[in-house]
């Protein structure tokens, strides 16, 4: 029988998976008072991070950072949550650190993921696949698990690889994720987004969005077969029961794509960071998102 505090947080996580964010903040508030475990802390500060409510997150967060300053003068090792949560809200290279002294300690799956996800947002991707494969090898599944080494993937240049994780984990769970996996609810029907763009040979980097969620690496192109100045979309539909996938992908040639560099990088200073890629791959997502629109039997 689950504590009462994990049942809540439970909850917490289904309300938020179905839209109901103030049901969900108030669970994950109820189970936090029982007991302000790290995974419950972290759920609602990206919950509430997702919501735009950057206060309100902080303050879990810092709760979160108070209890690492914890851990750390006691000597003990990170928990999976604590790793995921240096890795994207603090410093990727200490969450590597922490990873491998929590892995000599307790070498389980989830430990592996946070370890190929702190080694990915460290920028090591090569090391990370190594293992992102291992956390998948026995067939686990999990959307988290190969969200991230669909990223993994990326950075790494494979897009039909990268392609295949994504399709598996919104498959399994199309809201896995507050900040990872964007939504939006259509009626009954829901409906998931990919955008992918092109890098060209100035140095864009090539996105493909899974719900505003990942930018990484592909091959230079040297030329677009229908023009260096084209713009291409498509969108293709799969029907699931209770839902509905829809595949955007916008295609720039060199020279679009060019135009669209000084939107992603931010600080201007030449280079795509992963941050910027992120942000940028997040706002585009978002923006064709809204455009979308479900009809069934003539009802949105």
């Amino acid at each position: 029988m689950l504590p009462k505090s994990a049942s809540i947080s439970a909850q917490g996580r289904a309300h938020a998976a179905l839209g109901k964010t103030r049901q969900a903040v108030d669970d994950y508030d109820t189970a936090i008072a029982i007991t302000p475990l790290p995974q419950y802390l972290l759920g609602l500060g990206e919950l509430q991070q997702s919501l735009g409510r950057k206060e309100q997150a902080e303050t879990q967060y810092g709760l979160l950072r108070a209890q690492d300053r914890v851990r750390t003068a006691s000597g003990a090792s990170a928990d999976v949550d604590a790793i995921l949560f240096e890795a994207d809200h603090g410093a990727p290279e200490r969450a590597v650190t922490m990873c491998r002294r929590a892995v000599r300690a307790r070498l389980f799956i989830a430990m592996r993921d946070a370890c190929a996800w702190a080694l990915r947002r460290a920028g090591r991707a090569r090391q990370a696949l190594v293992h992102a494969d291992q956390t998948l090898a026995l067939g686990t599944r999990s959307a988290p698990f190969h969200y991230h080494r669909a990223k993994v993937h990326y950075a790494l240049g494979d897009v039909t690889a990268a392609r295949k994780d994504f399709g598996q984990a919104m498959a399994i769970d199309p809201r896995f994720h507050p900040l990872h996996a964007t939504h939006a609810p259509c009626s009954a029907e829901r409906h998931s987004m990919n955008l992918a763009s092109r890098r060209t040979a100035s140095g864009l980097v090539t996105a493909l969005l899974v719900c505003a969620s990942a930018v990484a690496a592909a091959p230079a192109a040297t030329a677009h077969p229908l023009g260096n100045f084209t713009v291409n979309h498509y969108t293709g539909l799969t029907l699931h029961p209770g839902r509905i996938d829809a595949l955007v992908v916008v295609d720039r040639a060199e020279i679009a794509a060019a135009q669209e560099h000084p939107l992603v990088d931010q600080d201007h200073n030449g280079r795509i960071d992963t941050g910027e890629g992120d942000a940028y791959a997040s706002r585009a997502c978002t923006a064709l998102a809204a455009q979308l629109r479900v009809v069934t039997r003539r009802h949105p």
